[in-house]
């Protein structure tokens, strides 16, 4: 076939010449400090020995390297199992003063109609009736039942909303985020998702709920996720009872240069001044506090420790100026 032999005959051409290899262009460095001060940045031009660019990369300074050495030892914290336990035990502590939570949920009638209107559409709910059977997960449907029998049981209602997540959060932020250290570290707790599950034959509420705990992000991410926890938080009505535990605790990868990213900005901040120092404390009144701001955050981005991301609420210290912050106390 005429067409093959003139195929055959440019491959063949091909492989017998060379194709022109171009050796590594040598790099070079530049002193790139700012006329008027600032980080000093050492720019790398050309390629590395396989032949891709090389980026610039700014020098780290004295305070950035220390925020990375802060910010592992934070990461070795958090994946200790002791962390894990101690937090588990104070959670304990708390669940023998159910009392105070059942007395937040009997002075509020109107939660019961809160839960109905506004949470169920914006979180994940289960919802096993009076008789037994299949939970119900659609809004609809848990709503058209709230209407047919809400007079049988309106405080289970009350309770199962993010309100109930309060004591969880606020030993969090005391465990995790509420050292003068975490603050200088932006350290945040976040709330990714909860689920309710509703029963009312007996009588019980469980959310289980997820966490992400985060710093500072780097470049177009408001927050650098360096760890994501699980909840679970029982309440029993009959028994007046209460049960909370931290069920999972792990890192996240983050990759080496993203933590000196992370850490230079930190450097940045504090330099800049916009860090603050505050740091918040649990007490009943707090915790009143929380419940009530957790039923007025109109999504399920709740925070708290050091905020970075405008518009969510926060609770404890660490923000970068122009968050809004509560339950602030010197320490």
């Amino acid at each position: 076939d005429a067409g093959m032999d003139g195929l055959d005959a440019l491959m063949a051409e091909l492989s017998a010449s060379k194709l022109p290899t171009d050796s590594p262009k040598s790099s070079r460095t530049r002193d790139t400090t700012p006329k008027g001060g600032g980080e000093k940045t050492a720019v790398v031009d050309g390629f590395d020995a396989n032949g891709q660019l090389v980026l610039e990369t700014p020098e780290m300074s004295p305070r950035a390297a220390e925020f990375v050495k802060r910010l592992r030892r934070f990461q070795m914290r958090v994946a200790d199992p002791a962390t894990r336990r101690d937090l588990n035990r104070r959670l304990a502590k708390k669940n023998s003063e159910a009392d105070v939570t059942f007395q937040y949920y009997e002075q509020r009638p109107q939660l019961a109609n809160y839960t109905i209107q506004s949470e169920i559409s914006r979180m994940e709910y289960q919802v096993v009736p009076d008789e037994g059977g299949d939970p119900m997960s659609d809004v609809e449907s848990i709503r058209q039942y709230y209407a047919n029998h809400e007079h049988k049981d309106d405080m289970i209602w009350r309770v199962a909303n993010q309100s109930l997540l309060a004591q969880l959060l606020d030993e969090l932020q005391q465990s995790l985020a509420g050292t003068p250290e975490d603050i200088e570290l932006c350290i945040s707790i976040h709330n990714t998702s909860s689920l309710f599950r509703v029963d009312l034959q007996t009588r019980t509420v469980t959310a289980k709920t997820n966490f992400k705990v985060a710093t500072v992000g780097v470049g177009k991410e408001p927050m650098l996720a360096l760890a994501k926890l699980s909840g679970e938080i029982s309440v029993n009505l009959r028994e007046r009872t209460m049960r909370q535990e931290i069920t999972d605790m792990r890192l996240e990868m983050v990759f080496d240069d993203v933590l000196d990213a992370a850490a230079r900005s930190l450097a940045k901040g504090e330099k800049a001044g916009m860090l603050h120092t505050a740091g918040a404390s649990s007490d009943s009144q707090t915790l009143t506090f929380l419940r009530d701001r957790l039923l007025n955050t109109g999504s399920t981005a709740v925070e708290v420790g050091g905020g970075l991301v405008s518009g969510v609420i926060s609770v404890g210290g660490g923000m970068l100026s122009g968050i809004t912050s509560m339950v602030k106390r010197q320490f």
